[in-house]
């Protein structure tokens, strides 16, 4: 699968997922200059809220641990989602 969200090699789990998250929040807006686009990804930055953030960080701690617990081998049935 290509890389959609351009040269960012040192993104954590968390900070992927909220990346792809505000991405597709504010390009699913379709707008047509530069002002809205910024206007949105202020707008769209300032509604991710602190549940979610929580939840991400949960889940990348829950992740952490499987690995630990996995010896860093394979992680079965992982379910990704918040």
């Amino acid at each position: 699968m290509e890389n959609d969200i351009g040269p960012f090699p040192d993104l954590t789990a968390p900070n992927y997922f909220l990346l792809r998250y505000l991405k597709n929040r504010v390009y699913g807006n379709h707008l047509t200059t530069i002002t809205q686009f910024r206007q949105n990804i202020c707008a769209q930055v300032t509604m991710i809220s602190n549940d979610l953030c929580g939840n991400v960080l949960e889940h990348a701690i829950k992740r952490a641990k499987m690995c630990n617990a996995a010896r860093g081998g394979h992680i079965k049935d992982i379910i990704f989602k918040l």
